[in-house]
């Protein structure tokens, strides 16, 4: 028989399968009752988006010979339902072979409303750039330091240094060393901005 009229936007079947949840789900005949044998549909008109299996349970073959759920071309039996496939042609072929039934299957879409341009995302605050000096005391080749901004390492160096860095406004920490162990022996970190 030829499709039933289907109305632009709608998920419509072909033959016994069931289109539920207002549209946005369809399941095998009888679910979650096992589905009868020698029953077939397709599903039509769904959406490109990726499918969510919230019950599949079909039986098993190693090339889904005897009754399966077909997708893009691809066959669906045992537990493997079609997760996350996007039907690219928007059908879905269900088919029953003569013996055996399981419970069947209940696979949903989520039909995306028609695409709105997306709200701007919000500018993040410009960085702030400023001067650092590092220096002026003794022994400055044992000085070393870090600076964490916000969990991102801004800079780092020895003495001397001067130079210009850039970090989002936030929380900063400074990890200064020295490798001898006796403090910074006059040296200074000087950071303005």
């Amino acid at each position: 028989s030829p499709s039933p009229p289907c109305s632009r936007g709608d998920v419509c079947t072909t033959g016994p399968c069931l289109i539920t949840d207002g549209g946005s789900c369809a399941t095998s005949p009888d679910f979650p009752n096992d589905y009868p044998n020698l029953e077939g549909c397709t599903l039509y008109g769904m959406p490109p988006v990726g499918l969510d299996v919230i019950a599949f349970d079909v039986e098993e073959h190693s090339n889904c010979i005897w009754d399966y759920l077909t997708v893009n071309g691809v066959k669906y039996c045992g537990t493997s339902g079609p997760a996350g496939v996007v039907p690219s042609d928007g059908t879905m072929t269900w088919v029953s072979d003569g013996s055996v039934t399981e419970s069947g299957w209940k696979v949903c879409w989520v039909a995306q409303p028609p695409s709105s341009p997306s709200p701007p995302i919000a500018p993040s605050a410009p960085p702030i750039e400023f001067q650092v000096t590092v220096g002026g005391g003794g022994w400055e080749g044992e000085v070393s330091w870090t600076l964490t901004c916000s969990g991102a390492l801004i800079g780092s160096g020895g003495a001397p240094y001067s130079g210009t860095l850039s970090a989002p406004p936030g929380e900063c920490t400074l990890d200064m060393y020295d490798s001898y162990g006796d403090g910074w022996n006059g040296d200074q970190w000087e950071g303005a901005g």
